[in-house]
């Protein structure tokens, strides 16, 4: 029964978790997470009309080029008052291409990117221009563009010390987060159930080898179980015979 528990606590964790990691908007370059840390672009922004990363090439051979700027908008060619430009073509035959608004900027958590700044601007299709926010406290802020993929969807990331939660004008960060504080306590609760079951196994109810683990034939089961619900899930029920008397 305590094993149940234990699964249970861990789900329960793992969705909180998944709270923990969001970061609520407050400006278009501004976001905040639960445990009060932020992440702020300010400090990378040109507040004068013109874009902070200025026609920055696809790192694909013959690909476009792009500039951004975050908080205030910029204009460049034809794009104008935006956020994010795509530029393509150079000399008489250049065009500029919409592909974000400081308005439509939006802080998600992508399942792959993780935390990204997400643009939109209509110019006769919707494009998005999403942008990949990556810590790391070694390095100046660079930004690189990764193309376009799927159509009208446009790759950025941007990598260094300005852009670490709580580093706001470059500050550092501030103490373990809610979701570190949580992680510690579900691998401490892991460590005391496994090794007080043990314990209580050998020295209580004098079992030996697997029977030793607490809950054996609940977590013996337990891939079983989780194999079954996957295919159930996947095949809508009609897998199996045995889901027909359910």
């Amino acid at each position: 029964m305590l094993g149940k528990y234990i699964l249970l606590l861990s789900l329960a964790i793992c969705v909180k978790l998944s709270s923990c990691t969001s970061c609520t908007k407050q400006s278009s370059c501004k976001c905040a997470f639960n445990n009060g840390s932020k992440i702020d672009l300010s400090s990378l922004a040109n507040n004068d009309g013109t874009a902070r990363y200025k026609d920055i090439p696809d790192k694909n051979i013959g690909g476009s080029k792009y500039s951004w700027n975050p908080c205030y908008p910029f204009t460049e060619g034809t794009c104008k008052s935006v956020s994010a430009c795509q530029i393509e073509g150079s000399g008489e035959t250049e065009q500029q291409f919409p592909t974000g608004t400081q308005k439509s900027a939006q802080f998600k958590d992508d399942p792959t990117l993780g935390l990204v700044i997400e643009y939109s601007a209509l110019h006769e299709v919707t494009r998005t221009t999403i942008i990949q926010i990556i810590c790391d406290p070694d390095k100046d802020a660079e930004v690189t563009v990764g193309g376009e993929s799927p159509p009208q969807h446009y790759h950025m990331s941007i990598r260094g010390r300005q852009v670490c939660a709580g580093s706001g004008s470059g500050g550092g960060g501030e103490g373990l987060s809610v979701g570190s504080v949580l992680v510690i306590i579900l691998v401490s609760l892991i460590f005391v159930y496994v090794g007080a079951g043990i314990a209580i196994q050998i020295f209580v109810r004098k079992a030996s080898g697997r029977e030793s683990v607490p809950n054996y034939s609940f977590w013996s089961t337990l891939p079983g179980m989780i194999k079954s619900g996957v295919l159930f899930t996947f095949t809508c029920g009609k897998r199996g015979k045995q889901y027909d008397q359910i």
